[in-house]
């Protein structure tokens, strides 16, 4: 019974346990990190003294034996995993696993306590010895991988401990069949651990769970997590064997422009493109050298046994084959090149630290001496010009929103467009993607305040963008922190896309209140149903736009009518876009619309590309 409970306890407690060493040190995402990782720590320390103190003052005989066995196997697991906790972590748990071993053995409720034995001492220093001896990665992987030495070390460690425990102690008489039993139950709690390992968590494949946790999700290069296990150990191992290792670090040059210009899913793209040219070429040329992602943009290159002469080579190649590679996101195509900085093991580095210290240092030296570039201790050693094709390349401008008023025409806000060149047609023209992120246009609007002394501007939002509670936080926080903008208007398309509109009524209120108006824009051949209508009395603005569908104009000003006529009746303003001569002009005044928008008012200027 006792072994049936005590293995359901470890299965469900070593899932949960591995779920959050994955997420805190494997996936790294932030947030709630600091959190996740004190309460992983709780659970790989606290929890094993919390319920070996609360057993010592409310449990005795044998029910007593399995929860100190539990508390043992709490406090003995964490260290089966490799890296991960800092030093004063794996101090506070080699703390804890020793007051429990001490408690034991003397103290109040003990009889004939046995502390002061050479052979109790002896043994406390094998059984810290063993834990410290798991965090070597040779024996770690022993202990692990193979089923022999992992039921040699948990016996080691269970016998070490009930083996050498006085008469009576934390309330247990310690005959010799409790301290048999005692035994197999520690043991036979580990080795179904080792069992989930290989199978549950493995997938039966040995090393597979571990070979995962060492690796980056989305790039599948080496993890930041296992470099700062893998590093120390190469840099001990050359200092030692009196050996040369090189270090590169490079990133990826200007990939927050590549981030705001088409959105994280491209820069992810360009980060597994990268790294993937980069590792296949040290795949074909040096199969020793590791490659570890270490930040964002940012990754590192471990070369053991090799001087920074010998890779220079196999690094510019690398270097080059990103640079000559012709990226694309959504046939777009991105310029991308890499910065790299690179330095050799000195006989003066006695931490890893200075080492890394240094070649992050000459990273930073090509990203100021213009980028695209390898920096070997100090020195530009290569140094690539951008090619011809400049990519991605896109234009700003804005176009006058104008009222008619009083026989004349006044601006009442600028809209912020966006144009793509086509270099198959070297003509500008609107992207089909229109799906810039939130923050990138808020900083264009910024520029556009500073510069021109606008009080009124417009953006454009997707439905999606619109729908994410983020975009409506980034609005707000951008209109509290603003005392030049009067108002800022959010023109939103696809309204006949909308599913939830219980959401737009309170969002369109809160913005309000920020002095943000919500339009719906390219109202185009949609029926302005009576459904339709009692959801967009909450709206600013409604825009049609005259040049959306040319060929269908008579059934757009046909359909303009209700609309027109809906806005007047409930005080939303009706604007039309499109207005790019005087008969277009007039066609607009006969219908009694005062809001006008178009070429009409001037056609802005952009770059000549080719």
């Amino acid at each position: 019974m006792t072994l049936l409970i005590s293995s359901f306890f470890t299965t469900g407690y070593v899932g949960y346990f591995n779920r959050l060493w994955n997420e805190i040190f494997v996936q790294n995402n932030g947030g709630a990190f600091l959190w996740k990782r004190a309460q992983i720590f709780i659970f790989g320390c606290g929890i094993g003294l919390y319920i070996h103190l609360a057993t010592m003052f409310y449990f005795s005989g044998q029910i007593a034996m399995v929860f100190h066995n539990i508390a043992l196997f709490l406090l003995v697991l964490p260290f089966l995993y490799l890296g991960g906790y800092n030093r004063i972590e794996r101090f506070l748990q080699l703390l804890a696993a020793g007051y429990v071993w001490v408690g034991h053995h003397m103290g109040s409720m003990t009889i004939n306590d046995n502390m002061n034995q050479p052979t109790v001492i002896i043994a406390l220093i094998i059984t810290v010895a063993l834990l410290l001896i798991s965090q070597v990665p040779l024996v770690h992987d022993k202990i692990v991988y193979n089923w022999q030495c992992s039921l040699l070390y948990f016996s080691l460690i269970g016998i070490l401990f009930w083996g050498t425990l006085p008469s009576v102690s934390m309330g247990i008489t310690m005959g010799p069949v409790i301290v048999v039993e005692a035994i197999v139950i520690f043991v036979t709690m580990n080795m179904v651990v080792m069992y989930l390992w290989f199978n549950g968590f493995k997938n039966t494949n040995p090393g597979q769970f571990e070979k995962a946790a060492d690796l980056d999700a989305l790039t599948k290069v080496h993890s930041f997590a296992f470099f700062q296990n893998e590093s120390e150990k190469l840099f001990q191992n050359a200092r030692h064997n009196n050996k040369p290792l090189s270090i590169i670090e490079w990133d990826i040059d200007r990939f927050k422009q590549v981030n705001d210009t088409f959105g994280h899913s491209a820069g992810n793209k360009i980060l597994i493109e990268t790294s993937g040219i980069v590792q296949k070429t040290l795949d074909e040329e040096m199969p020793s050298a590791q490659l570890f992602r270490t930040g964002g943009e940012e990754f590192t290159i471990m070369f053991p046994n090799s001087s920074i002469d010998d890779v220079l080579p196999i690094v510019k190649k690398a270097w080059d084959n990103v640079r000559t590679t012709n990226f694309f996101y959504q046939d777009t195509p991105i310029e991308v090149t890499i910065s790299m900085g690179g330095t050799n093991l000195e006989p003066n580095d006695t931490k890893f630290k200075t080492l890394y210290d240094r070649v992050d240092e000459y990273l930073y030296m090509s990203k100021r001496n213009g980028r695209n570039q390898i920096t070997i201790d100090g020195e530009k050693i290569y140094s690539g010009e951008h090619r011809q094709q400049v990519v991605a390349m896109y234009a700003y401008f804005t176009q006058n929103l104008m009222q008619f008023t009083q026989r004349r025409f006044k601006q009442v806000s600028a809209e912020l467009l966006l144009r793509s060149f086509d270099y198959q047609t070297s003509e500008w023209k609107v992207p089909e993607d229109l799906n810039i992120n939130i923050e990138a246009q808020l900083m264009l609007v910024k520029k556009l305040i500073d510069s021109n002394k606008l009080n009124q501007i417009s953006i454009n939002l997707e439905l999606e963008q619109f729908a994410d509670p983020h975009a409506t936080d980034a609005l707000l926080n951008f209109m509290n922190n603003q005392n030049e903008l009067e108002q800022l208007n959010i023109e939103v398309s696809d309204i006949d896309k909308i599913q939830d509109w219980d959401f737009f009524a309170p969002t369109i209120k809160k913005l309000n209140s920020a002095h943000i108006r919500v339009v719906f824009n390219d109202i185009n051949m949609i029926e302005l149903t009576p459904d339709l209508k009692q959801h967009l009395v909450t709206m600013n603005g409604i825009k049609l736009n005259l040049r959306s569908k040319p060929v269908e104009q008579a059934d757009t000003l046909q359909m303009m009518k209700p609309w027109l006529k809906f806005c007047q009746d409930n005080n939303i303003r009706f604007t039309i876009d499109g207005i790019e001569n005087n008969a277009d002009l007039q066609m607009a005044r006969s219908f009694g619309v005062t809001y006008i928008q178009g070429f009409y008012f001037g056609i802005p200027e952009l770059p000549v590309l080719s």
